[in-house]
């Protein structure tokens, strides 16, 4: 676990699946929750998701253990250098949010295609007074309207 002190509070980072090395960069070498990001009342969680398919002439990509050693150690490089056609699914980083405990929606934030930078986001986010302040209005008024 790592600890950041920041202002207002400690942000804490738990790391589910720490990030196999600079070359790995894409969710394709990670699945399912990556990272925990914590600060007071506020929880981000990181998930790599989606179906990868990458359809070559000779066989069918869907996870890191369908490729070669060779190519395995290329890392992003191999996913770059792959046809841009040859591709029918993807796969990228997604964030929720909890706060209290309470399932909050991130509403419209933006997917991510790189480690470095979803866990960034992830640590900005929680760290974003105004954007939990909104959502914390959010969830008293939705706890008001369902008990209407």
């Amino acid at each position: 676990m790592e600890s950041i002190y920041s202002e207002g509070g400690m942000v804490t980072i738990e790391h589910e699946q720490n990030r196999i090395g600079k070359q790995y960069e894409d969710s394709f070498w990670y699945d399912g929750l990556i990272a925990t990001v914590k600060k007071n009342n506020r929880t981000v969680f990181v998930y790599a998701e989606g179906d990868v398919l990458i359809a070559l002439e000779d066989r069918t990509i869907r996870e890191p253990g369908d490729l070669t050693q060779e190519e395995y150690e290329l890392g992003d490089q191999f996913l770059w250098d792959v046809d841009p056609e040859d591709w029918r699914n993807n796969n990228w980083f997604s964030i929720d949010t909890q706060l209290d405990g309470r399932w909050v929606d991130p509403g419209d934030l933006d997917i991510f295609y790189s480690y470095t930078d979803a866990l960034k986001a992830a640590k900005e986010l929680v760290e974003d007074d105004i954007w939990w302040e909104y959502d914390e209005q959010e969830a008293i008024s939705d706890a008001i309207d369902s008990e209407v």
